[in-house]
């Protein structure tokens, strides 16, 4: 109840209160929901087991896990979502920007404490791996997580040239961004599929860091990012 009236958004946040903090269900589940969720996502190649399952090379496909990943609203990648349009505020619009990184700054990985930071990416993902059933090939496995990570990283938009929100609002057409996305990915496929619409190629969106995914598209062809990788 909010002021004497039913409210679903309120007994919404109620029940994801209550079950966060239901500890005993928490405990007794365990590892099993994260499990699960890597299943959903096609296996992996560190864990190994019933509920996981076990990562097939034939049979996985990374834009089919990239899709499931943006259905769970998370930026592998990039962010992609639809939002207010800044120019038009009685608008909504689908917007693409660069996003996907496990420390969050481009600097962490570039900058001068970039040791610093690689220890404690690897000493707690590589702990993380083997809670969840990985063996001693699991802090390799994360090294490799690390590079990946390290080259989109190399390749973002800096800080200081996002800071200015008219420079970088970059209004163009699915087919537009296509061109720049590159034929490794097909942009209308997956928007069609995570928003389960028809969308056409004339439909307008904003992309926020053009030359970000001008040189994702460019380093799907360089054998250290590879794009589209396997992990």
């Amino acid at each position: 109840m909010y002021k004497g009236k039913n409210s679903t958004s309120v007994a919404k946040a109620k029940t994801y209160y209550k079950s966060c903090m239901d500890k005993q269900a928490v405990e007794s589940l365990g590892i099993v929901p994260a499990l699960e969720l890597i299943k959903q996502l096609g296996s992996w190649t560190v864990t190994s087991d019933p509920v996981s399952g076990t990562w097939q090379e034939s049979s996985w496909n990374f834009l089919d896990s990239l899709l499931v990943i943006h259905k769970l609203n998370l930026p592998a990648f990039f962010h992609l979502t639809v939002g207010q349009d800044d120019m038009h505020s009685d608008q909504n619009i689908i917007t693409f920007q660069q996003s996907g990184l496990t420390l969050g700054e481009r600097e962490e990985y570039t900058g001068n404490h970039t040791e610093k930071y690689k220890t404690a990416f690897l000493g707690f993902s590589t702990r993380m791996g083997e809670l969840l059933g990985g063996d001693n090939s699991t802090r390799d496995k994360m090294t490799k997580v690390y590079d990946l990570e390290k080259s989109l990283a190399e390749i973002f938009m800096p800080k200081e040239e996002l800071v200015d929100p008219v420079a970088i609002y970059h209004k163009m057409t699915l087919e537009e961004f296509q061109t720049i996305i590159g034929s490794q990915f097909t942009v209308k496929t997956h928007v069609d599929k995570l928003f389960k619409a028809n969308i056409p190629l004339s439909e307008e969106i904003v992309v926020y860091t053009v030359d970000y995914f001008k040189s994702l598209a460019a380093s799907s062809k360089h054998p250290r990012v590879k794009c589209w990788p396997t992990i």
